[in-house]
């Protein structure tokens, strides 16, 4: 499934970058069970990296920077 969503955006967008890319095993989870798995320190500090890279790789798309 992963693979199948990876390969659809990547036909939307030039600009996906399959090295940003952030997990969580909510699959069948109740929406308690969710809450208690993004408030886990760990799972916090893997979604502030993620939105800090994002930003960072959005800005550089942006100023036309096309590196990784």
């Amino acid at each position: 499934m992963l693979f199948a969503l990876r390969t659809v955006l990547s036909t939307i967008s030039s600009n996906f970058n399959e090295n940003l890319f952030f997990r969580l095993p909510v699959m069948k989870e109740t929406p308690e069970s969710i809450l208690e798995i993004l408030e886990a320190p760990d799972n916090r500090q893997m979604a502030k990296r993620f939105l800090r890279d994002f930003a960072s790789f959005s800005r550089r798309q942006l100023s036309g920077d096309m590196s990784n």
